[in-house]
């Protein structure tokens, strides 16, 4: 599997990573061939293992130092999986699957509330993550839809806004994964763990808002078509608080 994880790190860098670790077999089988399927799979297993190494920590301190030393491989493992997805199709399967995905993990979120695991505050919170992250990921096939190459003075701006925001995916992505893991086994995590996972799940309005942003310099007029929701300034205060945050809980060199 690295190796083959290794080679999909050559191709170009995926635009939207994801974690489809909560899509069912039924949907990834459905849209990929059976080599590629096969690859998610083996993938999801990985992920599972890294996530599990968190879902277990007991302090904060702990899920901390772990959350470190796993956040590389995890970028690479849904970097891969986004890049072997979107080598196969095209951007419109990738989001098919990052949407039911992400309904997946609403339902099981709704689903836990007879076992206790949460309050009804904390599911809350996970829910408008989910969602946030929701609204973030439509907008990428009308971005994809408008390439800006090198030649264009907006290439830079836009390759930082694609940088940060699959840096805040990936980070939300990982704090999704650990409270996935967590409702399968009904693990119950302690306060200052679940404060930590609450704090990574906020990135889904910082990605939100790198991905309205790569938006806009495509369709400055325009709002986004499918998205809902205004940005008001609740959203950019909630943005601003995830870039603080960020400074001090992402690993340097992400």
């Amino acid at each position: 599997m690295s190796c083959q994880v290794i080679d999909f790190e050559k191709l170009e860098r995926p635009i939207a990573p994801f974690s489809i670790a909560a899509a069912s077999e039924e949907d990834v089988s459905s849209k990929l061939s059976t080599p590629r399927s096969g690859l998610v799979r083996s993938a999801k297993g990985e992920i599972l293992s890294l996530v599990m190494r968190l879902v277990v920590c007991p302090s904060a301190e702990l899920f901390r130092q772990e959350r470190a030393k796993v956040f590389g491989q995890y970028s690479l493992l849904l970097k891969a999986i986004s890049k072997m997805v979107l080598s196969e199709t095209d951007a419109l399967v990738h989001q098919q699957l990052v949407q039911a995905t992400i309904s997946n993990e609403e339902e099981a979120v709704k689903a836990q509330a007879a076992a206790d695991l949460f309050s009804t505050e904390v599911r809350g919170e996970i829910l408008f993550s989910l969602g946030t992250l929701r609204r973030a990921y439509r907008l990428i096939p009308q971005i994809l839809a408008i390439e800006i190459t090198e030649a264009d003075q907006r290439f830079a701006e836009d390759n930082k806004l694609a940088k940060a925001f699959g840096t805040s995916a990936l980070w939300c992505g990982l704090h999704i994964d650990c409270l996935m893991a967590a409702i399968h086994i009904g693990s119950v995590f302690s306060g200052e763990v679940l404060t930590e996972l609450l704090g990574g799940l906020r990135y889904a309005v910082r990605a939100y808002a790198f991905a309205r942003e790569g938006y806009r310099l495509r369709y400055p007029d325009a709002e986004p078509t499918g998205d809902h929701a205004t940005w008001d300034e609740e959203d950019q205060a909630l943005a601003d608080m995830s870039a603080d945050e960020r400074e001090s809980t992402i690993p340097d060199g992400y």
